[in-house]
């Protein structure tokens, strides 16, 4: 069985509206659903992504982001012993190790048929050569097999100079990323037919673009109209002015970018916030909480639409950190390092569907769905609003009168001491049963809809209103 439910025939692209309901899964296509051994590239992975489908609908994703679809360096390169970096040499042929053109298109039936939607990376910024920069052999790309198509090799020293970071190299000495020159018509128009095609041709219905900084801004106004669909860049930089600029209306970036301004503020420090905690938080008591509330009150304000940026806590070129896209492996508590330690395969965990991150995830995907069902619009388009903000707890309401969700996060780690505090502006009704989604524990809302919180052991809680469940089986209500 490679579908728990056959819910929805996607017959065109998602519009970025109908992104915003979407809990995506990232994986790397060869680190996922292999058998043989953890650096092995075999052929077909999509065809055995496919049949793991129920796995990953089980944990109540709803979009999967797959790795670069094109003809890769070849591997295995110091970097990235499996195929999964954004090394490509030519763009109009597919990956063979991940499969054929077919295999492609069944997974994306598959996952149609699934009511799911398929989220592709692309890395328009450069190409990949095995070795110096200074040594390149260009003919090997295709189609800009010249040298001519690329800006003048010299690396990337300034990242605060965004001439530097856009016209500069990427990679090393081992593995040189030659910088397409974006800026010129007969590329601008190459990729943009290149991209119109392959959505068309594969049906794919959300784009993930790789180094989206280090690309001209003058490309992807272009660009994104000839795609056509949701695309969310990479712009890494915990500057929330600078990556806010990557969603205005002149960069149409379907209005989003993968919110590394909030990876930074939360996974940067010595000790981290644990978001998805559940029986290991960790003791963070330096934690800053009220820099993360100036920082939410910051992208709601700068940023064109804060609804529509791609959360994360992990993905494959950082440390591991145990987000709403949750990376392959976080789900069974993976804690590698640096790339490439931090891209296992997931298979080698035998994909427990009783692991404990496994279940926790699912529960809060499970009432996120609840609350899209129960509020549609009026949940998916309400910006998260602090009501609780403290030196060791934090809590956000999201959604309207009496269909809000609660969350609370702590930062006293599982050996820290137990805390009782009461949140105001919960927009609960007085007498109204609350409940706990995570512990499936009741609380009653007194005066004015206040709800009295006790945390312990650093868990996190997630509120919502007993009224709203009804049905739901959360809960067993």
């Amino acid at each position: 069985m490679y579908c728990l439910a056959r819910t929805l025939n996607i017959k065109s692209a998602a519009t970025p509206a109908q992104w915003r309901s979407r809990s995506i899964y990232r994986v790397l296509t060869d680190r996922f659903a292999l058998t043989d051994g953890p650096t092995s590239a075999s052929c077909n992975t999509e065809n055995r992504l496919i049949k793991k489908l129920d796995y990953i609908q089980g944990v109540g994703f709803t979009a999967v982001w797959i790795s670069p679809i094109v003809k890769n360096i070849p591997r295995p390169q110091p970097m990235a012993k499996p195929i999964t970096a954004t090394g490509a040499q030519d763009i109009n042929s597919l990956n063979e190790h991940f499969g054929s053109a077919a295999d492609l298109k069944a997974l994306c039936n598959a996952l149609h048929a699934c009511g799911m939607y398929l989220m592709v990376d692309v890395a328009p910024n450069h190409f990949a050569y095995a070795g110096s920069g200074t040594a390149v052999g260009y003919r090997k790309f295709v189609p800009f097999n010249s040298q001519s198509y690329f800006d003048s090799f010299c690396w990337v020293a300034n990242y605060n100079d965004q001439n530097m970071v856009e016209e500069r190299w990427l990679g090393d000495n081992s593995v040189s990323l030659p910088d397409v020159d974006t800026n010129q018509p007969f590329v601008q128009s190459t990729y943009n037919t290149w991209i119109q095609n392959l959505v068309l041709t594969y049906r794919i219905d959300g784009l993930r673009i790789d180094t989206a900084k280090h690309v001209e801004e003058s490309f992807w106004d272009s660009s994104n109209n000839a795609a056509g669909i949701y695309a969310v860049g990479e712009v890494y930089s915990g500057d929330k002015a600078y990556t806010c600029g990557y969603q205005s209306a002149s960069m149409v970036f379907s209005t989003s970018q993968c919110e590394y301004h909030f990876y930074e503020q939360v996974d940067t420090r010595p000790n981290r916030l644990q978001l998805l905690s559940s029986t290991e938080s960790l003791p963070i008591h330096e934690w800053e909480i009220l820099e993360l509330v100036s920082m939410i009150s910051n992208v709601k304000d700068n940023c064109l639409d804060s609804t529509l940026l791609g959360t994360f806590s992990e993905n494959h070129d950082i440390p591991r950190f145990a987000s709403y896209t949750v990376y392959a492996g976080q789900e069974q508590h993976y804690a590698g390092g640096n790339n490439p330690y931090n891209r296992e395969a997931t298979w080698l965990s035998g994909c427990s569907t009783t692991s404990t991150l496994y279940r926790h995830i699912a529960s809060l995907n499970q009432i996120r769905n609840q609350a899209i069902y129960k509020s549609g619009d009026s949940y998916l388009t309400y910006k998260n609003w602090v009501i609780y903000p403290s030196g060791n707890a934090l809590a956000t309401r999201k959604s309207y009168d009496n269909a809000a969700i609660i969350i609370v996060l702590n930062n006293m780690g599982s050996n820290g001491c137990a805390n009782t505090f009461t949140l105001a502006n919960t927009r609960y009704s007085q007498g109204a049963t609350i409940y706990d989604v995570l512990s499936c524990t009741s609380v009653t809302a007194g005066s004015g809809g206040t709800v009295h919180v006790s945390t312990t052991a650093g868990l996190p809680k997630v509120f919502y209103p007993a009224a709203m469940l009804s049905g739901s089986g959360i809960c067993g209500l």
